[in-house]
């Protein structure tokens, strides 16, 4: 829990390390096996490529950070059964 609280923060750090403006951040769902945030931040201009370049930095400072405070993120795993078709 107290990890999770601090998500916001931390993507309010990233955001601003990027010169961008922080509107929201929240838990805002369960999934099936996710527990998911949506984070909302504007950058101000209107050149493509420096919002494109401004979203690469923040997301590389999310888990640069996320990384310091210990979170990490779940990967998907599968498992494959196998039958014996002579059953």
């Amino acid at each position: 829990y107290e990890l999770l609280d601090q998500v916001p923060e931390i993507c309010r750090q990233a955001v601003e390390s990027c010169q961008a403006e922080m509107v929201r951040c929240g838990l805002i769902k369960f999934g099936d096996s996710t527990l998911d945030y949506e984070l909302q931040y504007d950058v101000h201009s209107d050149v493509y490529d420096v919002v494109f370049a401004t979203q690469h930095r923040v997301n590389m400072a999310i888990l640069k950070l996320f990384g310091e405070a210990g979170i990490d993120f779940a990967y998907p795993t599968t498992a494959n059964i196998t039958l014996d078709p002579a059953g």
